[in-house]
């Protein structure tokens, strides 16, 4: 396997469609779509001292592996990351024979132009954990819950699925709802998101934030919009959004911004109204 370095914007155009083809055949992510990274790379990726990294391998013309990579400047290093680190989830490298994963990462590390790499959000089950294994050290883990649903729906499963006092407080927390109007969820996967609703989760995650005095992605609302419209933008042309929200008469209280691929249903990013978090919002949203 021959392994490269795309370090430069024009040649990360060069292989878009190469990248598109080659996720088409064998992507377990989502966002390892090509679309996803350039949307991320346009709004985000160029602050913050960053420069593309993006590792491809080609095997007689053809591109068989890629890991969109960046490297980031921090603290006096230069740090190796999954480009979209600090928005996306879910991150893995594109691999058609996994026997090319330690070409690729010995390749990645022969490459030079950073100092340490910091390779988050990783997988037990993904295509290169076992490799990164062999050749770093884990920092920290977090659990995933996989969540098989099954039975009928609507509201048929609550005799089967809750306990009678879970019944009773799903009953309670929707009446509280019903006090400022007609409560209704509405789900959202064809077509241009409605900007209400989008622009609702801005407001809301922007609230939270500053509340609960957290750094991140929106410390800057009016980019994390640019971020999350483009990203909309981009589920919507690829057929993967799944975008909810609960109302209280004509307000907005709770959004999902999250997607489907291959059949699952991916939590990514929630919503909900200060106001109302008493009500034990996100409980009663799933």
């Amino acid at each position: 396997m021959d392994v490269r370095i795309t370090s430069s914007e024009q040649e990360l155009l060069t292989i878009f469609d190469n990248w598109r083809d080659l996720h088409l055949r064998i992507g377990r992510s989502f966002f390892n779509d090509p679309a996803f990274f350039t949307a991320w790379w346009d709004i985000k990726g160029r602050e913050g001292n960053r420069v593309l990294h993006v590792a491809t391998g080609w095997n007689e013309g053809r591109l068989v592996a890629l890991a969109p990579l960046v490297v980031v400047r921090r603290y006096g290093l230069r740090i190796l990351e999954w480009g979209g680190a600090n928005v996306f989830d879910y991150n893995d490298m594109l691999l058609e024979d996994h026997a090319g994963c330690e070409a690729m990462w010995h390749g990645i590390r022969a490459s030079k132009g950073y100092d340490v790499g910091f390779i988050r959000g990783m997988e037990a089950n993904s295509t290169c954990y076992g490799a990164l294994r062999g050749i770093g050290r884990p920092l920290r883990n977090n659990t995933i819950y996989r969540i098989n649903l099954e039975g009928p729906c609507g509201v048929a499963w609550r005799a089967e699925a809750l306990s009678s006092s879970k019944r009773k407080a799903l009953r309670r927390q929707e009446r509280q709802l019903h006090t400022k109007g007609a409560f209704s969820f509405h789900v959202h996967g064809t077509g241009p998101a409605p900007p209400v609703v989008i622009s609702a989760l801005i407001r809301q995650k922007a609230a939270w934030s500053s509340h609960n005095q957290k750094q991140g992605l929106f410390d800057d609302p009016s980019s994390a919009a640019t971020l999350l419209e483009s990203m909309a933008e981009v589920a919507a042309g690829l057929g993967t959004m799944h975008l909810s929200w609960i109302c209280s008469g004509d307000e907005i209280l709770a959004v999902h911004f999250g997607f489907i691929y291959q059949n699952v249903l991916y939590y990514y990013m929630p919503s909900y109204h200060l106001d109302w978090g008493h009500t034990r919002l996100a409980k009663s949203y799933l």
